[in-house]
Parts: structure tokens; C-alpha cells; sequence
């Protein structure tokens, strides 16, 4: 829902771990923009550390949710990243993935300067190894 595509359970857990009282959050607020980044702002940087701080990961995860991505990683982990990006089961997922990278590049290459452009381009770099889900984020 809203801005950020947040599921109204996944923001009831996030409110949860942000120390909301469960009265105060209501599914129609996450329409609420400010309420919506910070939100998705949390979940995003939840499921980096989740994912062994790669960006990529951590997109995929957003898109698909994290359980059902973790399980994929599990099985996938042995293959290289591009394949394991490619091998993602949900169609959706995949081209999220993509169009997120695709666009990240195109936005630092456009608006960054060196430094931002090269924290950006290492940020989506494939890790050497696939890390596994450390199993902390169970939305």
C-alpha cells in the first residue's frame, strides 16, 4: 500500500520494531508519504543487514519478501550472482531487481559525483560469496 508498496502486515511488523504502539498504526497510513519512507526507509536497511549488506539482496527481498527470498538463497547460493539474481522465481522479483540496478546506475551517472557515483556502483557490486540470510527479519 501507498507510496512505498509496504503490505499492511509487513508495516504493523515495522511499526512494531520502530516502537509504534500497535493503536496508533492503521494499514491506511502507510498512503501517508512520511510515514511510508520511514517505513520502507527501515524494512530497506533491515534487510541489507539481513543480506549480508549487499544492496541487491536486500532489493530482492523487498520486492519478494524476505522469507520466500531467503529460501531462495539457500537453494541458489552456489551459483553465481547474476544467475542467482536470474534464477529468482517470480517474475516481478527479477525485473524489480533489474530495473532497481538499472536505475540506481543511470541516477548516479547523471546526478553523482565521484565519490557518490563510486559508494553507489560498489553498493551493487555481486559479493564474492552469497551470504547467507542471517534469519532475524521473519515478515
Amino acid at each position: 500500500l501507498g507510496p512505498m508498496q509496504v503490505l499492511p502486515r509487513t508495516g504493523r511488523r515495522i511499526a512494531a520494531r520502530l516502537g509504534v504502539p500497535a493503536g496508533d498504526f492503521f494499514a491506511a497510513r502507510l498512503y501517508e508519504p512520511g510515514l511510508a519512507l520511514r517505513h520502507a526507509a527501515w524494512y530497506l536497511a533491515a534487510l541489507r543487514e539481513e543480506f549480508g549488506g549487499n544492496l541487491l539482496l536486500a532489493v530482492a527481498a523487498y520486492n519478494g519478501g524476505p522469507l520466500r527470498f531467503a529460501e531462495h538463497v539457500l537453494v541458489s547460493r552456489a551459483l553465481p550472482f547474476d544467475l542467482l539474481i536470474e534464477e529468482i522465481g517470480a517474475h516481478e522479483s527479477r525485473n524489480y531487481v533489474r530495473k532497481v540496478a538499472d536505475h540506481l546506475v543511470r541516477f548516479a551517472t547523471i546526478y553523482g559525483d565521484d565519490l557518490e557515483r563510486e559508494a553507489l556502483l560498489t553498493a551493487l557490486r555481486p559479493p564474492e560469496t552469497v551470504p547467507l540470510p542471517r534469519g532475524e527479519l521473519r515478515f
